[in-house]
């Protein structure tokens, strides 16, 4: 669904969009509030599926106090305003209840920016939370068929990886491959294949700290996929428990420093051995349902 451009608020100024990898300095970003529109708490209602019992099969969900999320995601934009990046809020889109994850409404590929396309009805329609701003933004590569959410899409130095589970299919790696050609953009994209179903996002098992380094939980690959991986990046393990706690899903500030979650010693520990410089941020009841920080985030420009 392609927003209306009527009453963009171009007059704001263009946004140039760059993002080439997971770590460089993060300047521009987008961000949603959690309330009481977004109607969490009717997400199970939402979710009469098949898609929705795997994802609570392999997946930790309890019950979601709006409130006390909202006051968590707030502290967490006030971080991503003190560490130096530009948050533009999305349009609030009434009756969705997830539009906090702005990261499945779109990604950045080097200079396009590239709106998703969501299979599920209910986020297909979180794309309109980004109307005005999108004719902001200095280009734009529009998916034409199959199924791709911001979520699935990682940047490594060279390709473009995109993991292939309940959201995104091989059409929408076929559309993006054509939307990225289009372009002049020669990137490689590489499917990403899971060991099960009910992997909620790649980023939710893959997440980049820095060059060539990232966070993964290996059991959710395929083994051909892991051999990928592995070829790419120094992965650092997690365990069970933290992948069932959502402490992969970091986002790289730059510079060296990544938003974890709080209470992620081990992690972080990691992190300082590498010479790195963790952010814990509290984010607890954000993360009652499987997505933290880089799913609550839309990076559209960084810097080396």
């Amino acid at each position: 669904m392609r927003p209306s451009v009527e009453g963009s608020g171009a007059s704001l100024g263009k946004i140039a969009v760059h993002v080439r990898n997971e770590y460089d300095r993060l300047v521009d970003v987008v961000w949603g509030p959690i309330t009481e529109t977004n109607y969490v708490s009717n997400f199970f209602a939402l979710g009469n599926f098949p898609t929705m019992m795997r994802k609570v099969f392999y997946n930790s969900y309890r019950p979601f106090n709006n409130l006390a999320a909202a006051a968590e995601h707030r502290g967490f934009r006030q971080t991503l305003c003190d560490q130096g990046a530009n948050v533009h809020d999305v349009d609030i889109v009434p009756g969705l209840f997830a539009q906090y994850g702005t990261r499945d409404a779109g990604f950045v590929v080097d200079d396009i920016f590239i709106p998703s396309r969501p299979h599920r009805p209910h986020r297909q329609k979180e794309v309109l939370g980004l109307r005005r701003l999108i004719p902001r933004l200095s280009k734009v590569g529009w998916l034409d068929f199959g199924h791709i959410e911001g979520g699935d899409v990682v940047l490594d130095d060279e390709a473009v990886l995109v993991g292939l589970g309940e959201a995104t299919n091989l059409d929408g790696v076929d559309a993006l491959r054509h939307v990225l050609a289009l372009n002049g953009n020669g990137r490689p994209v590489v499917p990403i294949t899971f060991s099960h179903q009910g992997i909620v996002h790649l980023d939710t098992s893959l997440g980049v700290l820095g060059k060539n380094l990232a966070l993964c939980y290996a059991p959710n690959f395929a083994p051909d996929s892991l051999r990928e991986l592995e070829r790419r990046f120094e992965l650092v393990a997690v365990t069970k428990e933290e992948f069932r706690e959502i402490r992969v899903n970091v986002v790289a500030l730059g510079e060296g420093r990544v938003i974890v979650k709080a209470g992620s010693d081990r992690i972080e520990a990691e992190l300082v051995r590498r010479g790195m410089v963790p952010v814990p941020v509290v984010y607890d009841e954000v993360t009652a349902f499987p997505g933290s920080f880089r799913c609550t985030t839309l990076p559209l420009a960084r810097a080396s």
